[in-house]
């Protein structure tokens, strides 16, 4: 909470000319994080990756549905593609942790640091740049898995854009709080396996145990709000709800992350 605190105390500090200002500085940063981004070869790597893995995932399951001894008329295309971004998602989401941990660890973080002093513009324009580059990635993917599935179970897709865009959305917003996390931890492998623990470990953990309070503390964590909001409601849990939920996540770790950067390097 104090980290949240201080953010909005700072805004709520500034006069109207330093607001344009820091929109200025913050647009600046944005495009010089995009150009580190899109000049790094393993960022096309980890989009590579999502599609592949995730429309692979999904036609392997239609293929497993329609080979199958029983008949599963419920199966459908947004539910398989759903399962492969699972999957898939780990690509962007390992680029997540590495727009940031990869400069702590060969010293980048000077410079940039150096060229813009305020840390709360270098996390902005890094989570930005993240999200923006996961929700295109993971839209792409989750497509093309629709598409990909539901040909092969010899139906035809329905709401792609829009079960496209909640998915892609998710995969943004998890994106971005890696990279808070990352932001905190600074190391690459306790970013991930952090992360892992938040966005895709609770799903598998959840449809294993039957203690009903571990249930519903898990489904609050990223990975069950990321899931309410492509599916839908879930125990008196509206969309918005876990939307709500999910977003002030991201605020909370990336404002602890701001809080840290700017205490560790002054």
């Amino acid at each position: 909470m104090t980290a949240m605190t201080d953010l909005i105390n700072v805004k709520e500090s500034l006069t109207p000319r330093e607001r344009v200002g820091a929109v200025r500085l913050l647009l600046r940063s944005v495009r010089t994080e995009w150009t580190k981004l899109r000049t790094v070869r393993t960022t096309h790597g980890a989009l590579l990756l999502t599609v592949v893995c995730t429309a692979g995932v999904a036609a392997l399951l239609g293929w497993g549905v329609s080979t199958s001894s029983v008949d599963q008329p419920d199966a459908r295309a947004v539910d398989l593609a759903t399962v492969g971004l699972g999957f898939g998602q780990f690509g962007v989401l390992a680029l997540a942790a590495l727009t940031v941990t990869s400069e702590f660890g060969s010293d980048a973080i000077r410079t940039t640091l150096a060229a813009t002093p305020a840390r709360w513009a270098v996390v902005c324009a890094k989570a930005i740049v993240v999200a923006g580059y996961a929700f295109v990635g993971a839209f792409v993917a989750f497509v093309v898995a629709m598409y990909s599935a539901a040909a092969v179970l010899g139906r035809s897709p329905s709401d792609v854009l829009e079960a496209g865009a909640l998915a892609a959305g998710v995969t943004a917003v998890m994106a971005a709080l890696v990279l808070g996390i990352g932001t905190l931890l600074r190391g690459t492998a306790v970013t991930v396996l952090v992360a892992v623990a938040l966005v895709l470990a609770p799903t598998i953990v959840a449809a294993s145990v039957t203690n009903e309070v571990i249930v519903n503390v898990l489904g609050y964590l990223p990975a069950g709000l990321g899931e309410v909001v492509t599916g839908g409601q879930r125990d008196g849990l509206r969309r918005w709800m876990a939307a709500a939920l999910l977003g002030a996540w991201v605020v909370v770790v990336l404002g602890a992350g701001t809080r840290v950067l700017s205490r560790r390097d002054t």
